[in-house]
C-alpha cells in the first residue's frame, strides 16, 4: 500500500511546469535491474544455467579475443581463458566495456564502432560487438559495460520475442508499469520531464 505519494519540483524549469503524479522520468541505467529480472525469470523457468556460456545463445560472441597490451604493430590479442557466462554478464565481470572509460585502447575501439546507434537492434549491436576485443579475461574484473545489452539479446533468443515486447508482457504489464518503455509515445510526451 502506498503510504505517501506527493510530487515536488518542476518537470520543466523554463515553462514553470510542476512535477505531477503522472510525470514520466527517464530511468537510464535502471534498465539494468529490469533486464536482470527478465533474465532471472527465464533462468527460474529452466531455460539455462547461470554458468552457461553466452555463446550458446549468441554464437557471434564465441571467438572474442582479449586485449593483452600493446605490441609493436598494435594491440596484442589472446584467447579467452574461459568463455563469457550469463553470470559474468549479470555481474559485469564479462570483460566487456562501454567505451567511455579512458584506461585502455579498447575504449577507443568501442567509440569508433558506434555501438550505441539508436537505429540498430540488439542483433546488429551484437554483430558490431563481436568485432571488438574484451578489455580483460571473463570473470577477472568488475567493469561497467554493455553486458546488460547483451543480456537483452539473450532474452530475445531464449524467449523468441523482441526484448521490448518481452519486458512489456512479462514484467511491466503484470506490475502495472504502464508508462515504462524504451520510448515515450507521442501522446505521452507532454508528461516527460526535461533533463537538467
Amino acid at each position: 500500500q502506498v503510504f505517501h505519494f506527493q510530487p515536488f519540483g518542476l518537470m520543466d524549469v523554463q515553462k514553470s511546469r510542476p512535477v505531477e503524479r503522472d510525470t514520466i522520468f527517464r530511468i537510464y541505467s535502471m534498465t539494468k535491474p529490469i533486464t536482470s529480472i527478465a533474465v532471472m525469470m527465464l533462468y527460474e523457468a529452466g531455460n539455462f544455467h547461470l554458468d552457461d556460456p553466452v555463446s550458446e545463445f549468441i554464437p557471434e560472441l564465441s571467438d572474442l579475443k582479449v586485449f593483452a597490451g600493446m605490441g609493436q604493430t598494435g594491440p596484442r590479442l589472446v584467447d579467452q581463458a574461459r568463455p563469457i557466462s550469463i553470470r559474468h554478464l549479470l555481474t559485469h565481470t564479462s570483460g566487456l566495456s562501454y567505451g567511455f572509460h579512458q584506461d585502455s585502447p579498447v575504449e577507443q575501439m568501442y567509440r569508433d564502432a558506434s555501438l550505441s546507434d539508436p537505429d540498430s537492434n540488439l542483433q546488429e549491436f551484437v554483430e558490431k560487438l563481436a568485432q571488438l576485443p574484451l578489455v580483460s579475461q571473463p570473470g577477472t574484473y568488475w567493469r561497467y559495460s554493455v553486458a546488460t545489452d547483451v543480456l537483452g539479446r539473450v532474452v530475445e533468443v531464449v524467449s523468441g520475442q523482441p526484448f521490448d515486447r518481452y519486458l512489456k508482457e512479462m514484467v511491466f504489464a503484470p506490475l502495472g508499469m504502464d508508462d515504462t518503455a524504451f520510448y515515450v509515445p507521442e501522446e505521452k510526451l507532454d508528461r516527460l520531464a526535461s533533463i537538467y
